[in-house]
């Protein structure tokens, strides 16, 4: 059910027949892949309007984000399976929004817990592709639903906004910029870039490099949607990813710029001058753990 091995040509049949092209996406135009989703009553400022539980196929399942443990959510995720048990319960990280059903689905269900890492999973809608993009949390994957030009993308996006949560000790920045250029790389089948920060010398440390790039490639001209686990689907794939690592090199430059006229390198003494003294109380202590990760990010080059 979980086949550990290289991946190549992510975005094509599991013959390696482009999706799109012949009777592949004749087929595929017959019979809609679209995923199944319910959104878990766990809404707030961190989670938009809660977390997104998405099931991809139908007799053979597999369940991505099974949510937060709360009764009415499980039992509704168990309804939605229908009888079916899940091929597969894959957790994009461990942060409790996400994985805390994981244990109590797996029980009901009879289905096994993705244990981490590359993986790639049959489903009776087509195979599923888990890779690595650390820089959330170092655990954090998505899932490539080829047969469905879909990418699961957990918390490496929000379906609103601009940026998510990186910050110590589980986020690191480097390694989220280089799982962007992961991400465009497969939308978009360009090669991912050695280095995001423009304003960077030297290569990234090889401790970092925890994101296979040469990994993943597309041969699908046609667009590819993403489903982060908060908010809805992104369906300008290109555009969301530049805007995200726009904001990051961005708020990277800003930080250089504070520190070159004096300002101490500390999270605090940073939040007014970089993000505004009107920002919402509710999201102070997020802002100082961003800042935290890019003066970790700045003092590792």
């Amino acid at each position: 059910m979980c086949r550990q091995e290289a991946f190549s040509g992510l975005l094509t049949s599991g013959n390696g027949v482009p999706y799109g092209s012949g009777s592949e996406r004749n087929h595929r135009r017959a019979i809609p892949m679209k995923p199944r989703w319910l959104i878990a009553p766990n809404p707030s400022s961190m989670t938009l309007d809660g977390t997104r539980t998405f099931i991809v196929g139908r007799s053979q399942p597999a369940v991505i984000d099974p949510g937060p443990d709360i009764e009415a959510h499980i039992n509704a995720i168990v309804r939605l399976l229908d009888g079916a048990t899940p091929v597969m319960i894959v957790v994009t990280h461990n942060h409790p929004d996400h994985s805390a059903a994981a244990a109590s689905l797996a029980r009901i269900t009879g289905a096994p817990i993705h244990p981490g890492g590359p993986c790639r999973i049959r489903t009776d809608m087509g195979e599923i592709d888990l890779i690595p993009t650390p820089g959330h949390t170092p655990d954090h994957l998505i899932a490539v639903w080829p047969a469905g030009r879909a990418v699961f993308v957990g918390d490496l996006l929000m379906g609103a906004g601009d940026t998510t949560l990186v910050a110590p000790p589980e986020g690191n920045l480097g390694d989220y910029l280089r799982s962007l250029d992961v991400l465009e790389a497969l939308v978009t089948a360009a090669p991912a870039p050695a280095e995001s920060d423009p304003a960077a010398g030297d290569p990234m440390p090889a401790g970092s490099r925890a994101v296979e790039p040469q990994a993943v490639e597309s041969v699908e001209a046609e667009p590819v949607t993403l489903y982060p686990a908060h908010g809805p689907p992104i369906t300008d794939p290109v555009a969301a990813i530049a805007r995200y690592r726009r904001h990051r090199l961005e708020r990277i430059r800003r930080v250089r710029e504070a520190l070159a006229e004096g300002l101490p390198s500390d999270p605090e003494a940073l939040l007014d001058r970089i993000y505004g003294a009107g920002l919402d109380s509710r999201l102070r202590d997020a802002a100082r753990g961003s800042l935290a990760a890019i003066l970790e990010y700045i003092n590792s080059r």
